[in-house]
């Protein structure tokens, strides 16, 4: 109980066990991934004379999304995933193509650059896109700094993860200086300059008489045989044609059938039950998972509802939760142990009301507006319900306004924060 305690009080990490199973892989993936057709080719793309395998490819992903969804507490959505993938893609390109001319003609990227990319005045886009407020799109460097200050506290995947990030932003910033090189070093001669001048000043008058083919009649033009055959013998490369081809084919749908998904239903609940009785957790979710990383250290925040009571307690420790369906992969948990957290981290819902414009009236009426929600609340109103009439959130409103979890190196308003964590106990904080 004394834990349960100081995990409610102060926040804090959970440590688990995480199983991923895909569902029926040969329906869900990708099928040149998997040697659906029963190729051993692997490769993908070549880069100057280096192959690139799917497998290549695929790390730099998964690295690159590991290190998004450590920083922002929550996996990447929509375009964000295709961001990761091109910065993957870059990476590769970069080490194949650019770093051997990199290191031909000396150019090289200082640890000074390094920081300065990092938390320094010259942030790099990719720290930036990987840090930034995923609600307001805001950078904070104060941020970037407190995770750092925390990184070396973290598991060693997540140390791991962080530094192959590091490791993109040197070539990164050596392709800009190359870019900026290539810049720098083109230039437009006096002669071409002249050249431009007159081609686009110069003027002539011409007279022409034009008569069309279509105005000679075609019977007035005798064309022997013997003619077209030595035109097309001389010309006979202008019809060459490529080869036609009949292909025919099978196309298989990628959507798993009832029987399928009863396949990985089954097979995932064994699962669920051996990890239940099972004496080494971290062993036993290795080997049975599809996922990168079965053994971590989690924040509180980044994890779902169901490894939680109604009272935001954590589940006992060595119970199991599961199945669950997290985009198109089934889940299960198990709760391992669970321990403070290097910083405080709380679970807060909120009504915002913004101001029609910067005036005094402006922001005094919005004010007043609050205050008449706040009366509401206090007389018994539903939070969730007033949220949705009248919050102008438009990532939350309809959720009744609800946060979720966040620690207090969050991207929110300093005063914001200090309501939330200054606030004793749960409820209502009584003041606008």
């Amino acid at each position: 109980m004394a834990l349960i305690n100081t995990l409610r009080e102060r926040g804090g990490k959970i440590l688990i066990i995480l199983i991923v199973l895909a569902l029926a892989a040969f329906v869900l993936g990708d099928p040149s991934t998997i040697g659906f057709f029963g190729g051993q080719d692997r490769e993908i793309a070549e880069i100057d004379g280096s192959e690139i395998t799917y497998e290549d490819f695929q790390a730099r992903v998964n690295d690159l999304t590991y290190v998004f969804t450590i920083n922002t507490n929550r996996n990447p959505q929509g375009d964000e995933g295709e961001s990761i993938r091109n910065q993957a893609w870059q990476s590769l390109l970069v080490e194949k193509a650019y770093l051997p001319q990199y290191s031909a003609i000396g150019m090289n990227v200082s640890n000074a650059e390094i920081i300065d990319m990092v938390q320094g005045d010259n942030t790099h886009p990719h720290v930036i896109q990987m840090m930034g407020n995923p609600q307001t799109g805001q950078f904070d460097k104060e941020n970037i700094k407190g995770f750092l200050q925390q990184i070396s506290q973290s598991a060693p995947q997540q140390q791991e993860a962080w530094a192959r990030f590091e490791n993109t932003l040197a070539p990164s910033r050596m392709m800009m200086m190359m870019d900026k090189l290539m810049d720098k070093s083109n230039y437009i001669t006096k002669a071409e300059a002249k050249a431009e001048h007159m081609a686009q000043n110069s003027s002539v008058t011409v007279e022409y008489v034009y008569v069309p083919y279509s105005s000679v009649a075609d019977s007035s033009v005798v064309v022997t045989e013997d003619e077209l055959e030595d035109y097309l013998e001389a010309h006979a490369k202008e019809y060459d044609r490529e080869e036609s081809r009949d292909v025919a084919y099978v196309s298989f749908s990628i959507k798993p059938s009832a029987e399928d998904t009863a396949i990985v239903i089954n097979e995932i609940n064994e699962l669920l039950s051996g990890l239940r009785t099972s004496q080494n957790d971290s062993s036993y979710a290795a080997i049975n998972t599809d996922g990168l990383y079965p053994f971590m250290t989690y924040r509180k925040e980044s994890l779902p509802e169901i490894l939680f009571t109604n009272g935001g307690q954590p589940i006992a420790k060595d119970s199991v939760a599961g199945p669950l369906m997290l985009d198109d992969r089934m889940v299960i948990y198990k709760m391992s142990s669970a321990a403070p957290g290097p910083e405080y981290i709380v679970k807060a819902s909120h009504i915002l009301l913004r101001p029609e414009g910067d005036s005094d009236e402006e922001k005094s009426a919005a004010k007043a507006k609050a205050e008449e929600v706040l009366r509401k609340l206090k007389s018994g109103g539903d939070f969730a319900s007033l949220a949705s009439e009248y919050s102008q959130d438009p990532s939350n409103a309809q959720n009744g306004g609800d946060l979720g979890y966040f620690n207090e190196f969050g991207n929110f308003a300093q005063p914001f924060k200090d309501a939330a964590f200054g606030h004793k106990g749960t409820g209502l904080i009584p003041r606008v």
